[in-house]
């Protein structure tokens, strides 16, 4: 009857034992879950500031582009004044002249 009793005390605690060993396992694999479930999370973040990034460089290069468009229009219209302006002065000087053999 004693050792019975014994058998089924060695039976009853390794069935807790592994009741035991089988609950940590599911907890540690719920936190496993967990955690993929966490990292995939954060490298979807990663992704989304990479291609952000990508995006703000690509509109750098863009205003980069349009500045240097801007320079040079500015430049051309530089250019289109000074020489609107030379035809003004020349146009003045020629009346000027006109006028002043005109007097004489």
């Amino acid at each position: 009857m004693g050792r019975m009793r014994n058998e089924m005390f060695k039976l009853f605690t390794k069935v807790k034992r592994v009741k035991t060993v089988d609950q940590e396992y599911q907890m540690i694999r719920e936190k496993s879950i967990e955690s993929e479930k966490k990292l995939f999370s954060t490298l979807q973040t990663i992704i989304k500031l990479k291609n952000t990034l990508h995006e703000a460089a690509l509109l750098q290069v863009e205003i980069s582009y349009s500045l240097c468009e801007m320079t040079l229009n500015n430049l051309k219209a530089t250019q289109l004044t000074n020489s609107i302006l030379n035809a003004s002065q020349d146009i003045m000087n020629q009346t000027i002249s006109i006028h002043s053999s005109k007097i004489m």
